[in-house]
């Protein structure tokens, strides 16, 4: 089912645990069409010390995702992202980045509409002004999606990224929407949302937490999940 092999959900990682699961990466790039890129074992992200490095996170991110089950439809998330593909495509071409990691960040933050910045859902008939605010700096509006969204994915230096296994991805997702859930115990949303590694706790607006109320969104990892389980 385009995800066998996989270690484990459970008790440590070694590293044969790690090889099978790269090996089983390397499947999944293929059957998403994806370009390849070497692995690099306990790399660390510029800027992230502690309990949110990607060194600290990376056996969570492979052990949740092994046992990851999507529990909710995500068939009207599925049609958008593969309609928009072959712009998705277009960057991956010029930037190196996997078009399905670009296509559920536009999803997450747009619902797939090509009218709006691939940053934060602002409309392209102004720079964003929303945080990121006064995105793309450059140029003047209104801006071509593949402007702001060359822009958004540079200024995150995700052009500059080697490493594009499933724990690389699902540490950059959940770092651009924000480790605020760490604290809470529960985790994020923007990853686990319509899946069995979530059920309630979300930030309903900039600093505001609460506990009883329930995302409406897919997370991120759910949308990999589906993705690589209905690949052709």
């Amino acid at each position: 089912e385009g995800l066998s092999g996989l270690p484990p959900a459970s008790g440590p990682l070694d590293e044969a645990a790690r090889r099978t699961w790269d090996e089983a990466w390397y499947g999944l790039l293929d059957e998403l069409r994806l370009p390849p890129a070497k692995v690099t074992t306990g790399t660390r992200d510029a800027g992230t010390r502690g309990a949110t490095s990607y060194e600290a996170r990376r056996d969570h991110y492979i052990k949740l995702f092994a046992s990851c089950q999507v529990t909710k439809s995500v068939a009207w998330y599925r049609k958008l992202i593969l309609k928009g593909q072959g712009m998705y495509e277009d960057l991956q071409a010029e930037l190196g980045i996997p078009w399905v990691f670009i296509g559920i960040i536009h999803a997450l933050e747009c619902s797939c509409d090509f009218s709006l910045h691939l940053h934060n859902g602002d409309p392209l008939t102004q720079r964003t002004r929303r945080v990121p605010a006064g995105r793309p700096e450059l140029g003047n509006p209104p801006f071509t999606w593949m402007e702001s969204a060359r822009d958004a994915l540079k200024m995150k230096r995700y052009d500059q990224a080697k490493d594009w296994s499933v724990p690389a991805m699902l540490y950059r997702w959940e770092k651009y929407n924000g480790f605020g859930y760490l604290s809470k115990g529960i985790e994020s949303p923007y990853l686990w949302s319509f899946s069995n590694h979530y059920i309630k706790g979300k930030y309903v607006s900039d600093g505001q937490y609460d506990p009883n109320a329930v995302s409406k969104q897919a997370g991120a990892a759910a949308l990999l999940k589906d993705l690589a389980l209905r690949a052709d």
